[in-house]
C-alpha cells in the first residue's frame, strides 16, 4: 500500500465464484474487478471464493492489498454431482459450510462491516451470514436476473441443457426474490433489470453502469471482418455462434464471398471448431490476452444472443469501440436502444440482410456506430462508476 494512500475505513467482504484480476478475459470478471478496484481505492477488500484451479491461479496475479481465501470444494462422486445438479442457483455447500466452520471465514465476517454477494447465486448466503454478524451491511450484485437467464436457457439444444435449465428456472422462481429481501441493499447493471426485480424483491434495487474501457485509438478497419467475442464455454456464447454459423454464415458468404468471420474466446466448443474446420473465412482464436486489436481491425460487430439475461458487456465493449453492431433484441437489452444498432432482429433472414448491408455500405453504418460510441461513454465513465459502488456498496459515498 503506497504511504499517500487514504487510511482503510471499511472491511468488505466478498463472496464470488471467481477471483479476478487485472486483464481477465470474461465479461463477468472484469465488471467485478473494477468494482472490487474502486472499493479497495477506501477500503480493505477480502476476497471468498471457492478453490477452483483458475482461481488458484487467479489468485497469484491480484493486487497485493486484497486478501484471498479460497475455500476447497471436495471431490464428489455420483450422489454429490446430482446435489448439484439440482442446485444451480445457489453457492457450493462448502462455501456455506465455510461460514460457520472455517476459522479463517468466520474471523473475517465478524470484523466485517459491509458483506457483498456476487452474482445472484451468491445471494444464499446471506441467511448464513446474517447469523455470523448481524449487523454488517448485506449488498447482492445481480450480474443476471435468474429467472429470466434459466427461461432462457430452456431453449438451449441439447437434452440435459434444457432438464438443467428446467430444474434451475424451477428453483429460482421463488428462491432468488426470497434472498435478495434478506440484504439491505440489490446492485443490478441495467433498468431493464431493476423492473425485473423491483416488484418481488421490495429492497433498494440500483442501477450501476459498468465501466467499460476499449484501449487504444481505432485502427485500420478490414473490410468485411465480422466479430464476435465471448467466453466460448458459457452456453450463452456458444449457442448464439452456432445459431449465427448455421443461419445467417451461408446467407452471408453466398452474397459477400469474401467476408470473415472472427469468434475471439477462450474455450470454444468441439461444435463451434467443427463447424469453422471446413471453411477458411472463419477464424476460432480460444484464449487470448487482449481483445482491443480484434476491436480495431473488424468492421462490424456480430451479437447473435438468443440466451442469457442482464446488461451484455460485449455490446457495449464494441460500441466503446467504434464498431457498428447486428444484434438480436436479446443482445441489446439495456444497452441503448434501436437508434445505436445497425439492426435489432433475431430473424435470421432479417439479420443476414443487415450484415450484407454493412458489408456492401460501410459508409452507411458510421453514423450509427458514432451514435452508440457516445452514448456508450457517457454512461460507462470510470469515475461516475466508482463513485456509484463506494457509495452503494458501503452505504456512506466516497471518502
Amino acid at each position: 500500500m503506497s504511504p499517500d494512500r487514504e487510511v482503510t475505513s471499511l472491511k468488505v467482504i466478498s463472496f464470488s465464484p471467481v477471483v479476478p484480476y487485472a486483464g481477465v478475459p470474461y465479461a463477468g470478471a472484469s465488471y467485478y474487478f473494477s468494482h472490487l478496484t474502486a472499493l479497495a481505492l477506501h477500503h480493505k477488500v477480502v476476497v471468498v471464493a471457492p478453490a477452483t484451479e483458475r482461481n488458484i491461479r487467479a489468485s497469484e496475479r491480484v493486487p497485493r492489498e486484497w486478501e484471498i481465501l479460497l475455500i476447497p470444494l471436495r471431490a464428489v462422486g455420483t450422489v454429490g454431482k446430482i446435489v448439484r445438479e439440482v442446485r444451480p442457483i445457489s453457492a457450493p455447500l462448502e462455501i456455506h459450510n465455510a461460514i460457520s466452520h472455517d476459522e479463517s471465514v468466520v474471523r473475517a465476517l465478524r470484523s466485517a462491516d459491509v458483506v457483498e454477494f456476487q452474482w445472484s447465486e451468491y445471494s444464499s448466503l446471506a441467511a448464513d451470514v446474517a447469523r455470523v454478524n448481524p449487523t454488517a451491511r448485506r449488498v447482492a450484485v445481480v450480474h443476471d436476473v435468474l429467472r429470466q437467464k434459466h427461461s432462457r436457457r430452456m431453449k438451449s439444444p441439447g437434452a440435459r441443457r434444457k432438464i438443467r435449465a428446467a430444474i434451475a428456472l424451477s428453483a429460482s422462481a421463488a428462491s432468488e426474490a426470497r434472498r435478495l429481501r434478506s440484504v439491505d441493499e440489490v446492485i443490478v447493471f441495467s433498468e431493464k433489470d431493476a423492473e425485473l426485480l423491483r416488484e418481488r424483491v421490495r429492497r433498494p434495487i440500483s442501477v450501476v453502469r459498468p465501466p467499460l474501457v476499449v484501449g487504444g485509438e481505432q485502427g485500420e478497419r478490414i473490410p468485411g471482418r465480422l466479430l464476435f467475442t465471448g467466453a466460448m464455454d458459457r452456453p450463452e456464447n456458444d449457442q448464439a455462434a452456432l445459431w449465427f454459423l448455421d443461419n445467417v454464415w451461408p446467407s452471408v458468404t453466398q452474397a459477400e464471398p469474401e467476408v470473415t468471420f472472427t469468434i475471439a474466446g477462450a474455450s470454444p466448443s468441439p461444435m463451434v471448431l467443427e463447424r469453422a474446420a471446413g471453411d477458411h473465412r472463419i477464424r476460432v482464436t480460444g484464449y487470448v490476452d487482449d481483445l482491443d486489436p480484434f476491436y480495431r481491425e473488424s468492421s462490424l460487430f456480430v451479437a447473435p444472443l438468443m440466451l442469457g439475461a442482464g446488461l451484455k458487456f460485449k455490446t457495449v465493449s464494441a460500441m466503446l469501440a467504434g464498431l457498428p453492431i447486428v444484434a438480436t433484441p436479446v443482445a441489446a437489452e439495456g444497452a441503448g436502444d434501436g437508434s445505436h444498432y445497425v439492426a435489432v432482429t433475431s430473424e435470421p433472414a432479417a439479420f443476414a440482410e443487415a450484415v450484407i448491408t454493412a458489408i456492401k455500405e460501410p459508409t452507411s453504418v458510421v453514423p450509427t456506430a458514432e451514435r452508440a460510441r457516445n452514448w456508450a461513454e457517457a454512461e460507462f465513465g470510470l469515475l461516475s462508476f466508482r463513485s456509484d459502488v463506494l457509495r452503494i456498496v458501503t452505504g456512506i459515498g466516497e471518502m
